[in-house]
């Protein structure tokens, strides 16, 4: 049974966690943000109200970066 695909509404802190720790192992820094971003409270900015920054440079919202990590773990799911 293939588990379905995630989305940034349906996936996990728990997933997301994990997605990180994975980075943190690689030293993958610019994954490592985007969970840290997709870990973020809900909000559109850093609580001194400086914009979400993403490894790009550019702002992300906090659902871009869950739906990126969700799109990761869909990809390496498809692969196995």
């Amino acid at each position: 049974m293939t588990a379905a695909n995630l989305t940034a509404d349906t996936i996990t802190a728990t997933e997301i966690r994990a997605l990180r720790r994975e980075a943190e192992e690689h030293s993958d820094h610019d994954w490592v943000l985007v969970c840290d971003l997709a870990l973020a409270p809900h909000r559109a900015a850093n609580a001194d109200g400086s914009p979400l920054i993403g490894p790009d440079g550019q702002e992300w919202t906090r659902t871009q970066a869950r739906a990126a990590c969700a799109d990761v773990i869909n990809e390496t799911r498809a692969q196995s």
